[in-house]
């Protein structure tokens, strides 16, 4: 990995970091023991730069699979762009860009909906409290749809 810039709270910062897998991915097993989530990593790259307190943040990750219970999600490549995200407060606009080439889960309903390559590209915000989606679009071979979302942190309703 390699890491270059500044970080200046009161002033403007750029800082770059960059991450690779020199061979095989990194897998790191998060969450409880009970349901753990899977992820292979090969890349991941994060700068942030303008003002110090709310800069502008991007995001990028390429991802060989993430598996959680029954489902499996492989070749995801994930984008994540603020311009101005509060890192004191940790929340701000986003947007989100992911693309997976491909979906399998044991969810019945779901199934059919996310044959062939899948992607999703979300606007929205993030703060403390909540995670908002204001404009979404989910699309694979069998899907092509809007959505809309609010989720409270505390209790994930």
């Amino acid at each position: 990995g390699t890491a270059a810039g500044i970080i200046d709270p009161n002033g403007a910062s750029d800082l770059s970091v960059e991450l690779a897998a020199k061979g095989p991915p990194v897998v790191l097993s998060l969450g409880a023991a009970a349901q753990p989530v899977t992820v292979a990593i090969t890349g991941a790259t994060a700068r942030a730069f303008g003002g110090g307190k709310a800069p502008i943040i991007d995001i990028g990750a390429s991802l060989v699979s993430v598996v959680a219970g029954g489902t499996r999600v492989d070749d995801l490549v994930a984008e994540i762009h603020s311009d101005g995200f509060d890192i004191q407060d940790r929340s701000g606009p986003v947007t989100i860009k992911l693309i997976a080439g491909g979906l399998n889960t044991d969810v019945a309903t779901l199934a059919p909906l996310v044959t062939g390559r899948v992607t999703a590209d979300l606007a929205g915000s993030v703060s403390k409290d909540e995670i908002v989606v204001d404009q979404g679009t989910l699309r694979s071979d069998a899907l092509n749809a809007s959505v809309t979302s609010k989720v409270t942190l505390a209790d994930l309703a």
